[in-house]
């Protein structure tokens, strides 16, 4: 699917909407829009989790193959149409829960990590849309309008102010992400970051400039690392610089902050390329091959460029890569830099039409979030958080290594969260 084309589906969402729902007055949509900044991602994914749940899903015959095994000694008769499917494996024994590490929770040793951001008076250079100069927040929003408003919480990634020291002075700043809303009547806030350090004498000021793009929704997750300031960015389709596993980094050269590689690339081809990095499944035998109900192995994902799609055809079976937006695919399970992606992933019988799959889930073999650790030129698989019977989609983290996601069983219609917690090798229940 296309940008136009999301868009397109996007604005016939928004017109139906409009059909069937008498619109609120200007207070409830400035009221919505403050809410959207605490936690949009969270509702939209849980929004987008349930779409997902109902196409995966469906019915009761979800994650059943369609094709059974022969019986003992006859060999199955060939078809040009059906192709023979290996029976899906039986599912894994249930893991061992084991010891938890413990998360000692970071301390700023600074001042300005004592600062009330909700509620505080801060210099703000010019930009479109936006008010500039001594602006006061109160409640974490300026008055007026345009308006502006600092996003101080993420209910997705569980981010909260970032603090580091990102000019090299040995001073600690904050990086905020701002969100500025032009008129009343609108609920699309765009942002930017904002570096701002505190001088000796209290004065809280920017420093520089804006860092990144300015964009709707452009900032999943922020951290420091190495002096540099680092984001995982919003995207919208496959094909786009920002796809999942990919990481925007930024260094102060002294004037400004300078868009830098940083190191951390997609899971999937972007720009001309039509074929991913490889991917590690693991062994047929092992964990996540049974509990996906498909061959492990290596793999490498083939963007179709008409579907906009990245999947994988081997042995009558496709393996694809679902993507719910937003959400997170980066993530520092340990708490220690170090970042996993997290990836929905499903596999199915090719042989199955798609509207048959997608309206009753036959041919499903399994599917759940893929947990990868990135290596100098590939991906290795390392869990695959899922439930048996279960869809699992559209997650966020409560705290580190806390993950929460929507399940749906055989009613597709409700999901209910669920929450795995990451013991230093997989999440357990």
């Amino acid at each position: 699917m296309s940008d136009l084309e999301t868009r397109n589906a996007f604005a016939g969402l928004r017109s139906a909407v409009r059909d069937s729902v008498t619109p609120p007055p200007g207070a409830s949509l400035r009221a919505r829009a403050e809410r959207q900044l605490r936690r949009r991602r969270l509702v939209t994914a849980g929004l987008v989790a349930a779409a997902v749940v109902a196409v995966l899903l469906g019915a009761t015959t979800a994650l059943r193959p369609t094709a059974a095994p022969p019986p003992p000694g006859q060999t199955p008769s060939p078809s040009s149409t059906t192709p023979t499917v290996p029976p899906r494996p039986p599912w894994p024994e249930p893991r061992p829960n084991l010891p938890v590490p413990e998360r000692s929770p970071t301390t700023i040793d600074d001042p300005i990590a004592a600062v009330d951001w909700a509620n505080v008076t801060l210099t703000v250079p010019p930009r479109a849309n936006c008010p500039s100069g001594t602006l006061r927040f109160t409640d974490g929003r300026t008055e007026g309008f345009p308006q502006a408003m600092l996003i101080l919480e993420d209910d997705v990634s569980g981010r909260q102010v970032v603090y580091g020291d990102v000019t090299g002075d040995g001073s600690v700043e904050a990086i905020i992400e701002v969100g500025c809303l032009p008129v009343p009547e609108t609920a699309h806030v765009l942002t930017a970051l904002l570096v701002i350090t505190r001088d000796r004498d209290g004065t809280l000021r920017p420093v520089g400039d804006w860092v990144g793009p300015v964009e709707w929704q452009v900032h999943r997750d922020i951290w420091v690392q190495d002096g540099r300031i680092l984001t995982e960015q919003q995207w919208s389709m496959p094909g786009y610089e920002w796809a999942p596993g990919a990481a925007a980094a930024y260094v102060w050269d002294g004037d400004s902050f300078e868009s830098v590689p940083s190191g951390l690339t997609p899971v999937v081809a972007v720009g001309d390329e039509t074929l991913g990095p490889p991917i590690d499944l693991g062994p047929d035998d092992g964990y996540i091959a049974r509990a996906l109900g498909c061959p492990g192995g290596t793999i490498q994902f083939v963007r179709n460029e008409d579907e906009g799609v990245h999947r994988v055809s081997r042995d009558g079976l496709l393996y694809e890569l679902a993507f719910t937006t937003p959400t997170l695919y980066l993530a520092d399970l340990d708490d220690d830099g170090h970042h996993y992606v997290l990836i929905q992933l499903h596999c199915r019988e090719a042989g199955v039409p798609a509207e048959q799959w997608r309206q009753d889930g036959v041919g499903l073999r399994g599917q759940g979030i893929l947990v990868l650790e990135r290596t100098e030129t590939s991906f290795v698989a390392v869990d695959l958080v899922t439930e048996p019977d279960r869809i699992v989609s559209g997650w966020w983290f409560d705290a580190p290594g806390v993950l929460g996601a929507w399940t749906s069983g055989p009613d597709a219609q409700v999901s209910e969260p669920m929450t795995w917690t990451w013991n230093g090798q997989y999440f357990q229940r």
